[in-house]
C-alpha cells in the first residue's frame, strides 16, 4: 500500500514537472525522499526538477546517488549530456544521448535535448526531426514546445512556432519564456497589439524578465509610443543596471528627446564594456552636437566614419559640427550632398536639405522635402516629438516654428508652392521647449514666494505696455485669488478668457480658483478644459491630485498617463501615477513608472525609495535594498530610507542588523510608527521582551486605529502570560480588522484560547468576517 502511495505522489509530481512547475514538483518528490526511498525512478526526477531550476550543483549531486544504483540507466545517461551541454561541450553531450537512446530508445528528453545539440551546431533541420519524434512521444510537454517553436522560428516557419509556443503557455501558465517567444513571433508577424498583450502576460508571472521588457519596448517604438518604450528601456536598467542593449536604446531616446547629458552617462557604461561599439561612439558625437561640443562632435562621428563611410546621418553631423566649429553656418553642402546619397530618406537629412532649398529660394523643392520627411516620420507633426529637438539644433529653432505643423494625425495638403504654405496651420511650441514671457515667469515666482504685491507690481507694469497680454490678467486673478478677494479675482480670469479663451493657463487658474473656494465640480470642469488644450505638466498633476481627493482614482491615471505621453519630463505626473498604481496594487506598473523617474532624475533620492519600494512589493529584496541604500548615499537624513532597509533586514532574519536601522529611523523622526512597531518586533523575536513591550505600547499610542499595532502588542504581552491585558490588546485588533482572528492560530496564543472571552471575541470576529464575505 505505502509502495502505491509513493508511486501515485511521484506520478502527481510528474504531472507538475510537465506543466512547467518544478518547484512543485519537488516539494513532493523531496517529501518521498524524506521516507528513505532511494530508487532510481524518484532521483531521476528529482535531477529533472533541479536542472528545470537551474540548480545544476543540486542536480550533479543526486544524478551521482541515481548512478551508484543504475549507471547505464536511459535517463541518468541523458542527464549527464544535458549538464554537459549546459558546460558548452555539445560534442560530449551528443554521445551521453546517442546511448541514452540505444537503452531506452523511447526517452522522449534525449530527443529532445539532442535536438537541441543540433540547433547549437548549426543544423535546424536535424533538430527539428528529433524534436518532432520527441513531441510523438510526449505531447504536453511545455519545455519541449518552446523548443521546437524556437527551430521553427530558426526556419522562418513563423506560424508554426507560434502555435507551439501558445499551447506551451496554455500548458504552462507561469512559464514566461513561451509568452514573450510567442510576442517576438507575433511582432515579427505586424501583429503588435497580440505581441504587446503576450509580453504583458510574461512580466506579469516574471517582473524581472528582461527579455519581456526588451520585447514590449520595441513594440511601442514601433507604434509610436515612444514615452513607453522609454519606460520599458528604464525598467530594464532597473532590473540590470548593466545590461548593454538597454543602456545603448536609452541613451539613444534621451538623446533624440534633447537629454543629452543624461544619454551619455548610459554610452559610458556601453563604451566601458564595448569600446568599440560603433553606434554607441555615433550617439555619443550626436550628444556632443546637441551640447555645442563641436570639437568632440567632430572626433567621434569622424572615428565612425572611418569605420562606415557609408553611414549618412553621422555624415551630415560630422559635416555640419565641423562648419560650426569654424563658425560657418551651412559650409557642409559636401557632406549633407554625401548624406543624402547615403540615407536619402533620412527625416532628419531632408528637412536640413529643405532649409537649404528655402534659404536659396526653391520653395516648392523645399515643400516637397518636408512632405516626404514628414511621411518618412509622421511623429515630426507633433510639437513634442522626441526629434525636434535635434532638428532645432541643426536647422534653428525659428525656421522649425516657422516649417512644422502642429498636428497629431494627417499630413497637410499643401495649397501653394512656397515654403509658408507647407502647413495648414503654424506650429505653436509649447512652453515647455521654448519658455515663454520671462515677466510672466518671474511674476509666477513671486506668487509662488507668496509675494503678492510685488508681482501684482510687475503684472501691472507689463499690462501697461501690453494690455493684450492675457496671461497677465490670469496671474492678477491668482494674486486676488490667493488674497481672498474672490470678485477681484472673478473680474480678473473674465478679462483673461475674453482675450485667449482656449489658454490652458486661464482655465487652470480658474481650476484652481474653484478649489479655493470649495467648488470641487467647477474645479474639476475647469482642470479638464486646460488639459484638453494641452495645459503643461503641472496643471496635469493638480487634475490628478484633486481627482484621487475626490476617490477617482482610475480617471486620475487615465489623466496622468496622457499627460506623460503628451511630456516625458513630467517627473511629478510619473511619481504621482506610479504612486497610485503601488496603492492598487499593481505593482509591475508602478516599477516601470518609477524606473523612468530615475533614468531622468538620477539625484532625486525619493524616487530611488519609491522604486525599492516597488521591488519590495514584488518580493524582490535585493534590488529594494540596493535601491534604498543609493538613495542613502543620495540623502542619509532621511528616516524612510533606514526604516524600509530595516524591513528587509527584518524579514531576512538579521534582527541586530534590522534594530540598527529602526534606531536610526526614530533617531530622524522619532514619531515614525512603522519603525517603532517593528523594532518592537524585532526586539521580540530577540526575545527582549520587556524592550519590546515599551515599543509596541508607544506605537498604539502613535497609532490608536492601527490593527496591526495592537495584534503585535497582544502577542507580546501573551509571551509574557500578561493575559488580561493580551485579551484587551486582541479585541481592540480585531474591532479594527476581523481579519487578524487567523493570526490567532500562532503558538503565543495557545494558553490565550483557553479564555472564554478570547473565545467570545473570535467567534464575534468570526461572525463579523461571514458577514462581509
Amino acid at each position: 500500500m505505502e509502495e502505491r502511495t509513493e508511486t501515485a505522489e511521484v506520478q502527481r509530481a510528474i504531472e507538475w514537472i510537465a506543466k512547467g512547475e518544478p518547484a512543485l514538483a519537488l516539494e513532493i518528490l523531496g517529501a518521498v525522499y524524506e521516507r528513505g526511498v532511494r530508487d532510481t525512478a524518484l532521483l531521476v526526477e528529482i535531477v529533472l526538477c533541479h536542472l528545470m531550476l537551474g540548480n545544476d550543483t543540486s542536480a550533479r549531486r543526486y544524478l551521482k546517488m541515481a548512478e551508484v544504483l543504475e549507471r547505464n540507466h536511459s535517463r541518468v545517461l541523458c542527464y549527464r549530456g544535458f549538464l554537459a551541454l549546459r558546460d558548452g561541450r555539445v560534442d560530449r553531450s551528443m554521445g551521453y544521448f546517442d546511448e541514452s537512446l540505444k537503452a531506452d530508445p523511447s526517452n522522449f528528453e534525449a530527443y529532445k535535448w539532442r535536438g537541441l545539440c543540433f540547433r547549437e551546431l548549426g543544423d535546424p533541420r536535424r533538430a527539428l526531426a528529433d524534436l518532432d519524434r520527441a513531441a510523438s512521444l510526449m505531447r504536453n510537454d511545455a519545455t519541449l514546445l518552446i523548443n521546437r517553436g524556437t527551430v521553427y522560428s530558426d526556419l522562418g516557419q513563423a506560424e508554426r512556432a507560434l502555435d507551439d509556443f501558445m499551447r506551451a503557455s496554455a500548458l504552462a501558465p507561469n512559464q514566461v519564456h513561451s509568452r514573450f517567444n510567442a510576442g517576438h513571433v507575433m511582432t515579427e508577424l505586424g501583429r503588435l497589439d497580440e505581441a504587446k498583450h503576450c509580453y504583458q502576460q510574461a512580466i506579469a508571472v516574471e517582473h524581472a524578465c528582461v527579455e519581456a521588457w526588451a520585447g514590449l519596448a520595441a513594440v511601442h517604438s514601433q507604434q509610436g509610443s515612444w514615452n513607453a518604450a522609454l519606460r520599458c528601456q528604464a525598467t530594464i536598467l532597473a532590473i540590470d543596471p548593466e545590461n548593454l542593449e538597454a543602456n545603448q536604446r536609452a541613451a539613444e531616446m534621451l538623446i533624440e528627446s534633447g537629454e543629452a547629458g543624461l544619454g551619455e552617462e548610459h554610452l559610458e557604461v556601453v563604451l566601458c564594456q564595448d569600446p568599440g561599439n560603433p553606434e554607441a561612439i555615433a550617439f555619443r558625437g550626436f550628444a556632443a552636437f546637441v551640447q555645442q561640443r563641436y570639437i568632440d562632435a567632430i572626433e567621434d562621428l569622424g572615428a565612425v566614419l572611418g569605420l562606415f563611410p557609408q553611414w549618412g546621418l553621422p555624415r551630415l553631423f560630422w559635416g555640419v559640427a565641423k562648419a560650426r566649429n569654424q563658425g560657418l553656418a551651412f559650409d557642409f553642402l559636401h557632406d549633407l550632398e554625401a548624406a543624402r546619397e547615403q540615407t536619402p530618406e533620412h527625416p532628419l537629412i531632408l528637412i536640413v536639405s529643405a532649409r537649404l532649398e528655402d534659404q536659396c529660394g526653391n520653395h516648392e523643392s523645399a515643400s516637397s522635402l518636408i512632405r516626404m520627411a514628414i511621411e518618412s516620420e509622421p511623429s515630426l507633426l507633433s510639437s513634442c516629438t522626441h526629434h525636434l529637438h535635434l532638428l532645432c539644433s541643426v536647422v534653428g529653432e525659428k525656421w522649425m516654428r516657422e516649417r512644422v505643423v502642429k498636428s497629431q494625425n494627417h499630413i497637410p495638403t499643401l495649397r501653394e508652392p512656397t515654403c509658408d504654405s507647407v502647413c495648414e496651420r503654424m506650429v505653436s511650441v509649447d512652453s515647455h521647449h521654448y519658455g515663454e514671457n520671462k515677466e510672466i515667469l518671474r511674476a509666477r515666482t513671486l506668487v509662488e514666494q507668496r509675494s503678492f504685491q510685488a508681482a501684482l507690481g510687475l503684472l501691472d507694469d507689463l499690462l501697461s505696455r501690453d494690455p493684450t497680454c492675457a496671461l497677465a490678467y490670469t496671474g492678477r486673478g491668482e494674486c486676488y485669488s490667493l488674497l481672498g478677494d474672490d470678485s477681484r479675482a472673478k473680474a480678473e480670469f473674465e478679462r483673461a478668457f475674453s482675450l485667449a479663451m482656449d489658454e490652458p493657463q486661464i482655465w487652470a487658474a480658474k481650476a484652481r480658483h474653484c478649489h479655493r473656494l470649495g467648488n470641487v465640480e467647477q474645479a474639476l470642469t475647469a482642470y479638464k478644459r486646460a488639459t484638453e488644450l494641452d495645459a503643461p505638466s503641472d496643471v496635469v498633476v493638480g487634475y490628478a491630485t484633486l481627482l484621487v481627493e475626490e476617490q477617482m482614482e482610475s480617471l486620475a491615471l487615465e489623466v496622468l498617463e496622457n499627460g506623460y505621453e503628451k511630456d516625458h519630463r513630467s517627473i511629478d505626473a510619473l511619481t504621482l501615477k506610479g504612486e497610485l498604481l503601488l496603492r492598487n496594487e499593481d505593482y509591475v506598473g508602478a516599477l516601470a513608472d518609477f524606473s523612468t523617474c530615475c533614468l531622468l532624475d538620477r539625484a532625486n533620492p525619493k524616487h530611488w525609495i519609491h522604486r525599492g519600494n516597488a521591488f519590495y512589493e514584488l518580493g524582490d529584496l535585493t534590488r529594494a535594498h540596493r535601491d534604498y541604500s543609493f538613495a542613502r548615499k543620495l540623502d542619509g537624513g532621511i528616516a524612510e530610507v533606514y526604516l524600509n532597509l530595516g524591513c528587509i533586514a527584518l524579514e531576512r532574519d538579521e534582527l541586530d542588523q534590522s534594530i540598527l536601522y529602526f534606531d536610526r529611523a526614530l533617531n530622524l523622526d522619532g514619531g515614525c510608527v512603522r519603525a517603532t512597531l517593528n523594532r518592537g518586533l524585532a526586539l521580540h523575536h530577540k526575545g527582549l521582551l520587556e524592550r519590546a513591550l515599551v515599543d509596541l505600547q508607544h506605537a498604539c499610542s502613535l497609532a490608536p486605529d492601527e490593527a496591526d499595532v495592537h495584534f503585535a502588542l497582544g502577542r507580546t504581552l501573551a509571551s509574557q502570560h500578561k493575559y488580561g491585558a493580551a485579551t484587551s490588546a486582541i479585541t481592540r485588533a480585531l474591532e479594527l480588522d476581523p481579519s487578524y482572528v487567523d493570526e490567532l492560530e500562532d503558538e503565543a496564543f495557545d494558553d490565550l484560547h483557553k479564555l472564554k472571552e478570547v473565545k467570545r471575541i473570535i467567534a464575534l470576529a468570526l461572525a463579523q468576517r461571514h458577514l462581509e464575505e
